[in-house]
């Protein structure tokens, strides 16, 4: 008798937790209502943002490229990261008065040169256009708030797919790059669609399914070089998921390795698609390569063999490992290294994450070991290109300028996260407290629209992010328009300016006469952040840049400004 009640009790609390989560969570339609709402509302704080920014460094370069590329079908300009996320922005210039004259005689580095070019032809629209092609790159970020929560519904359902995608629409360091001219998060788009489709070809392999995983695979890598990473993540997929019929392991590697290798093989073909075959077959030895990595092969016996990838792929490649092989001067808790920290990217994720996230991850440990845990392989699937792409970017390269090397790891970060609701077996407790981290984590929202120098609670917040890190963590050049609107409320006529940035200030109507010397003139002085950390960069005067040296600004640190822009631009007075 008493067994009978306790299993009715079971019951009976079993369907009052489901019936509390299931209104906390509701059924599908709602959940197609929700996603839409997170697709809108990440459009919204994308947008709006967007137009109160101005060109950033990158930006400036990346736009005139993709464009030269449509109209020319050669990819010789900027081929330091592939084509397709700078050709599908470019798109809406086809239908725009847009004037771009290539010069036949450009080189792979000529492209601020050609981007000069392009800023002076198109000058009085100019703003206009980067709107417009901001807008695509937008999109693309939204279709990832829908695709992320796709997988995240795959791996531990619909609960943690909605979790992962409110994440993602909410994340600072993914709306600073979502609204801009850069290859960061169309290769996180196309990066996160490969994954899934590769789950869905495991899960029922088929030749469409196939076709599709080689296809995400290939779109990813002809985003940017750091998607080449997925190459290693899905083969440890592959070999990872579970038997089907052989139960012997060898028999299982192999053909899971061969299929591997399939998805590979239409991957190849649709980079060459994408840069229209251009210079496919070419020598090894023809290349003449300039990094350490691939410089032997300029030489030797495999300097004769042909090359079934496009010039410009594996010439970019080249050129991005030379910059990954030399650095760049790394800014970190106020020093600068050549070379960098192995834990830079482990400290950047501490410091720029909001911290609720945290508490998510810190949830999912505990709850996975004291609750019924999901199985394990879904963890693993997201797991593991988060074990691959952190230390890639960690020990492999010497970029150690901004976390947005690191942003394809988060989508999967994301969805770690968001199996925190993977399972209602603790009751509506976990359920409470995973809304309320979830309500903290939106309240990073309130540093809108400066999104690029967020910084969270434990880092101190944006005010202090000069200290921390520079370059495209806290400055990138972004903060023009807001610097426009401070002269103008202060009545300011003209102002000297030291400014980290490609763009002339002067299209978005500033007044100014660039500093060279390291003592401040009299009257009002602007000098962007990363001059006052101390960085060496080139200076903008007319078509000319001129290099300002190591730590010119740096003993400005200790000194209070009149104002601060976005937290990228200081304002001082004398």
């Amino acid at each position: 008798m008493e067994n009978h009640e306790h299993q009715a009790n079971v019951i009976f609390r079993n369907r009052a937790l489901s019936l509390l989560f299931n209104k906390t969570f509701p059924g599908k339609k709602a959940t197609v209502i929700l996603l839409v709402f997170l697709v809108t509302l990440h459009f919204i704080l994308g947008y709006t943002s967007l137009t109160k920014k101005s060109v950033t460094i990158d930006e400036f370069a990346h736009l005139p490229a993709g464009y030269s590329y449509l109209t020319t079908g050669s990819f010789i300009l900027y081929p330091h990261n592939p084509p397709l996320i700078k050709m599908l922005a470019a798109i809406p210039l086809l239908f725009s008065k847009t004037s771009f004259h290539v010069e036949p005689d450009w080189s792979a580095e000529d492209h601020w040169w050609a981007a000069y070019i392009f800023e002076q032809e198109n000058r009085a629209h100019y703003i206009h256009l980067f709107r417009l092609s901001r807008c695509v790159i937008l999109f693309m970020s939204c279709l990832c708030v829908v695709v992320l929560y796709l997988l995240g519904n795959k791996l531990f359902g619909r609960k943690a797919g909605l979790a992962a995608a409110f994440l993602y629409a909410l994340s600072p360091n993914i709306l600073a790059h979502a609204r801009l001219v850069t290859p960061d998060v169309g290769s996180v788009l196309f990066s996160v669609l490969a994954f899934y489709l590769a789950l869905l070809y495991l899960e029922k392999p088929s030749w469409p399914r196939l076709l599709l995983a080689g296809t995400g695979l290939g779109l990813a890598v002809t985003a940017k070089f750091s998607a080449l990473t997925l190459y290693p993540i899905l083969l440890v997929i592959f070999l990872i998921h579970p038997p089907a019929g052989d139960r012997k392991m060898l028999p299982r590697l192999a053909r899971q390795s061969g299929r591997w290798l399939l998805v590979c093989f239409i991957s190849v073909l649709v980079i060459n698609g994408c840069y229209l075959a251009e210079g496919t077959g070419t020598p090894l030895g023809e290349y003449h390569f300039a990094s350490a990595f691939l410089s032997p092969l300029n030489h030797g016996a495999l300097s004769r063999l042909p090359v079934p990838l496009p010039f410009y792929f594996l010439k970019g490649f080249d050129l991005q490992k030379v910059d990954a092989e030399w650095g760049y001067p790394a800014y970190l808790l106020g020093k600068f290294s050549p070379s960098g920290w192995w834990y830079y990217y482990l400290f950047a994720m501490l410091v720029k994450i909001p911290l609720p996230f945290f508490a998510l991850i810190l949830g999912v440990i505990l709850t996975s070991t004291l609750c019924r845990p999901a199985p394990g392989r879904p963890y693993l699937y997201a797991l593991v290109p988060v074990l691959i792409i952190i230390p890639a970017f960690s020990f492999l390269t010497h970029i150690d300028i901004g976390i947005r090397y690191i942003l394809l790891a988060m989508p999967f970060l994301f969805v770690l996260a968001g199996s925190f609701f993977a399972d209602a077996g603790c009751g509506r407790i976990r359920c409470a407290i995973g809304i309320i981290l979830l309500v903290l984590y939106a309240g990073s929202q309130t540093v809108h629209p400066d999104y690029i120098p967020y910084f969270n609670f434990l880092a101190g917040g944006p005010g202090k992010g000069i200290h921390l890190l520079g370059d495209s963590n806290i400055d990138w050049g972004q903060d023009l328009p807001g610097l426009k609107r401070y002269l103008e409320e202060n009545n300011i006529e003209s102002i000297h300016f030291t400014y980290f940035g490609r763009v002339d200030p002067g299209i978005y109507g500033i007044p100014y006469r660039p500093l060279l010397d390291k003592k401040l003139p009299p009257g009002y002085t602007a000098i962007s952040a990363n001059f006052i950390q101390g960085r060496p960069y080139d200076i903008r005067v007319g078509p000319r840049a001129v290099p300002v040296p190591f730590y010119q600004y740096r003993y400005l640190m200790h000194s209070k400004p009149e104002a601060i822009i976005g937290h990228s631009i200081y304002i001082f007075k004398r």
